[in-house]
């Protein structure tokens, strides 16, 4: 039997263009993230840890410690 536990790890900001964007123009979207001013709210940053019958896997989300310093 294979389980999968989210394991919160920490947290940071995005901006609000992140969010929600125009996905059938990704050149628009990417410069309404570049423009946008506002950030959202602390968001979650998960790890994954898969149990399965060959052992256990962990899967990283691939932020970094410095994911809330500003730049």
């Amino acid at each position: 039997m294979t389980s999968v536990r989210a394991i919160q790890t920490g947290s940071g900001r995005i901006r609000q263009a992140h969010l929600a964007g125009r996905m059938d123009h990704p050149e628009l979207r990417r410069l309404a993230v570049l423009s946008d001013r506002s950030w959202t709210g602390l968001l979650p940053i998960y790890t994954y840890l898969v149990e399965s019958d060959d052992g256990l896997d962990l899967f990283d989300s691939g932020e970094t410690a410095r994911v809330t310093s500003p730049g």
